[in-house]
């Protein structure tokens, strides 16, 4: 089971043994991640669960 999860995140960091590092997958995953991330943000600020605190 751990094998199977470090080929996962092998994967998504484009790592393998036969062409190196591969920017492409990085890039697209740390792409994808901020984009989910801002949207959670946004729908979380929309319905106040973040909150402003004054200085």
């Amino acid at each position: 089971m751990k094998n199977k999860w470090f080929n996962f995140l092998k994967s998504i960091i484009g790592y393998s043994r036969e062409k190196g590092f591969s920017p492409l997958p990085f890039i697209t995953t740390l792409f994808i991640g901020s984009i989910v991330l801002l949207f959670l943000f946004y729908f979380m600020n929309r319905s106040h669960e973040v909150q402003r605190k004054g200085v």
